[in-house]
C-alpha cells in the first residue's frame, strides 16, 4: 500500500514537473508582452490584410469586365483561390 501511495506521488510529481516545463517553454516563444497589445497588434494586421484582399477584390474585377469575363474566371485564369 505504501510503495502504490509513493508510486502515485512520483508519478504526481513528474506530471507537475512536465507541466511546467511545457508553461516554461509557452512563456518562452509567447514573451512576455502585454496581451491586450498582442490582441492589437493582430487586429491592426487583420484590419491591413482585410484592405489589401478589398483593393485586390477590386482591381480584379476591373480587370474581368476589361477582359469582359467574371472575377471566377480571373481567379482560374491567374491560379487565385476564389475563397479565403
Amino acid at each position: 500500500m505504501l510503495s502504490l501511495k509513493l508510486f502515485r506521488q512520483a508519478t504526481v510529481s513528474q506530471e507537475a514537473e512536465n507541466l511546467q516545463r511545457d508553461i516554461d517553454t509557452l512563456q518562452k516563444l509567447l514573451g512576455n508582452e502585454d496581451p491586450q497589445k498582442i490582441v492589437d497588434r493582430h487586429i491592426k494586421l487583420l484590419h491591413t490584410y482585410n484592405e489589401s484582399k478589398d483593393a485586390a477584390q477590386v482591381i480584379l474585377g476591373r480587370l474581368a469586365a476589361i477582359k469582359q469575363t467574371s472575377v471566377a474566371k480571373i481567379h482560374e485564369d491567374y491560379d487565385l483561390p476564389l475563397q479565403d
